[in-house]
């Protein structure tokens, strides 16, 4: 049976992955991932899976169009705010620092999930999933004038070229749909509920029964119902988010849960189901020290 891997080896992998994106090595990077690993950046958009993709001599592959669309022309440096290691996943909080082709730079806030899988006796990436706003990038990218939409003109051109038009329509998947503002407002919602310890008004966030709250993520306790984990918390905690961010049909965010005698805080994904817009998951990953300086500053509080 597999073993769970420690920490430190958890995130020296992890690691490796920005460390391979600074210097451009490309093979290196992508031996980090295990067969069939995926790459959502962001989630939302169309991804990426290792040993997927066109015919060819050498043959092709999606993640390596990927690094060719995204990764090569570009110049970029990831300043990591917080890990969390739960298991086999890790998460991270970090600003990702671009330089693009033309000079112009971006930073951009991200969620990153990491889950590990091991492969002939090999601790590898088996999923990155990067939680970020595509609109908000291209937003960013724009308000730059000129430079701006020259940047992005040479990058819808380098993926068509790359990537072809469907790999193209598939990225602009982030663009066009998701939980956007709905999902910020189940946040705030949640929030409520939570101080509140309004059981009914929390359940009515969820799709319906089956649905259950994963806190801490590779906690003894596992997950629960929605109701149950309401009745789990202390008397009085109060739910803060901050740094909300939608990603597709995926929701991150920075979270605190308060109370007299417990604090805590960490990062949490929601996912929601497409047809009713209801969370189908929710997952907090606590961070290692709960009674830490939390740096959530309760830019969306609890009514």
């Amino acid at each position: 049976m597999p073993t769970t891997p420690t920490r430190e080896r958890a995130l020296e992998l992890v690691d490796a992955s920005p460390a391979c994106v600074a210097r451009h090595d490309k093979d290196a990077w992508l031996a980090l991932f295990a067969n069939g690993a995926v790459v959502e950046d962001p989630v939302g958009s169309a991804p990426h899976r290792k040993g997927a993709g066109r015919r060819g001599n050498p043959p092709d592959d999606e993640l390596g169009r990927f690094w060719e669309t995204f990764i090569a022309p570009n110049d970029i440096r990831f300043e990591v705010r917080e890990d969390i290691v739960a298991g086999r996943e890790v998460v991270r909080d970090v600003l990702i620092h671009t330089r693009l082709s033309t000079g112009l730079e971006l930073a951009v806030p991200s969620h990153l999930l990491y889950e590990l899988v091991e492969e002939a006796g090999v601790l590898r990436l088996g999923r990155l999933a990067a939680h970020w706003e595509l609109p908000r990038m291209s937003l960013q990218a724009l308000r730059a004038g000129g430079r701006g939409l020259v940047t992005m003109t040479r990058l819808s051109v380098r993926m068509l070229r790359i990537q072809g038009l469907a790999g193209t329509l598939g990225y602009s998947r982030g663009m066009l749909s998701g939980i956007g503002r709905p999902g910020r407002d189940a946040v705030e919602a949640l929030a409520s509920a939570v101080a509140a310890r309004d059981e009914g008004a929390l359940g009515a966030l969820f799709v319906g029964s089956g649905v259950e709250v994963e806190h801490p993520v590779g906690g003894p306790a596992g997950s629960s119902p929605p109701a149950r984990w309401l009745q789990s918390l202390p008397a009085g905690t109060r739910l803060c988010a901050a740094d909300v961010t939608p990603a597709g049909w995926s929701l991150s965010f920075r979270f605190e849960l308060a109370a007299r005698a417990r604090r805590e805080h960490g990062l949490a994904f929601l996912r929601f189901d497409r047809a009713s817009g209801r969370i189908a998951s929710a997952r907090f990953f606590a961070a290692e020290d709960p009674g830490g300086v939390s740096r959530v500053d309760g830019d969306l509080a609890p009514r």
